[in-house]
């Protein structure tokens, strides 16, 4: 007898096989995307403190350099950063302490009806110390 079909038991074989390795790849890619994002965060945070310290050293009587206040993007830095992402967050500020740039990046993501708003911190003395708080979820 010569028999050229798939039995349902191959077939069930193959989908059991296949839902193994999804169960592996699934968190890899959700770790790599993670990374992902953190990376191009953490060179935005540089960026912005690098235009801060432009900006402060253009304009050392401006009382945000003292101290006091914070420097936004959208009001203070933008002429200071070429090719910078700036639809990507809410809200960027740069706030200097006295000792260290402390750098505020603010971003709100929609995935499949979840809206998540996410705060990047990092300070100049430890930035790979970027920490990403999730400050809400919310399932729409």
């Amino acid at each position: 007898m010569n028999n050229k079909g798939v039995t349902l038991i191959e077939l069930l074989i193959v989908i059991v096989v296949l839902g193994i390795i999804s169960a592996f790849a699934i968190p890899a890619v959700g770790s790599i995307i993670e990374n992902t994002q953190r990376g191009a965060v953490y060179n935005d945070a540089l960026q912005m403190e690098n235009a801060a310290k432009l900006y402060c050293t253009e304009n050392p009587t401006a009382v945000e350099c003292g101290g006091t206040g914070s420097l936004t993007y959208a009001d203070d830095l933008s002429g200071y950063i070429d090719g910078f992402d700036a639809d990507s967050y809410d809200t960027m500020t740069a706030t200097y302490d006295g000792s260290v740039w402390v750098v505020v990046l603010d971003v709100t993501t929609i995935v499949e009806g979840t809206t998540s708003d996410y705060e990047w911190v990092g300070t100049s003395d430890a930035p790979s110390n970027l920490s990403k708080d999730t400050v809400s979820d919310t399932v729409e």
